[in-house]
């Protein structure tokens, strides 16, 4: 009897050694498995940080650019507004010289009616 409940005793461990071995199996399975999936989502990783960084350093460039183009519209606005005051300067000064001599536009017209007169006869 003693031995016939050793053997069954024995059955029934050998069933569980063979349960846990499967089970030992399966979770090893499962181990490799996430490390592989560990190592793939690294790469991505990685490679997702070099587009990153490629990313970083285009900005930077384009950020580069605008801060040239900010500076050159600001050169060009001063060119701009030191032209306007030129200007206006020369059509005060014009405006001057117009109030000192009052028969520059009669003398004007008068040359440009001559200017046509010259034409007619030229035509003729």
């Amino acid at each position: 009897d003693m031995v016939q409940q050793q053997i069954e005793e024995v059955k029934t461990l050998n069933s569980i050694i063979n349960s846990l071995e499967r089970e030992m199996l399966r979770l090893k399975k499962h181990f490799e498995e996430a490390v592989e999936k560990r190592n793939e989502t690294g790469v991505a990783l990685i490679d997702r940080n070099d587009e990153l960084c490629i990313l970083y350093e285009k900005a930077n460039l384009q950020e580069a650019t605008l801060k040239r183009g900010e500076v050159a519209v600001k050169q060009r606005e001063d060119e701009v507004r030191s032209l306007k005051l030129e200007v206006a300067e020369l059509e005060r000064q014009l405006a001057v010289c117009m109030k000192r001599m009052p028969g520059v536009p009669e003398l004007e017209e008068k040359a440009q009616k001559l200017q046509e007169q010259l034409q007619d006869q030229r035509s003729q």
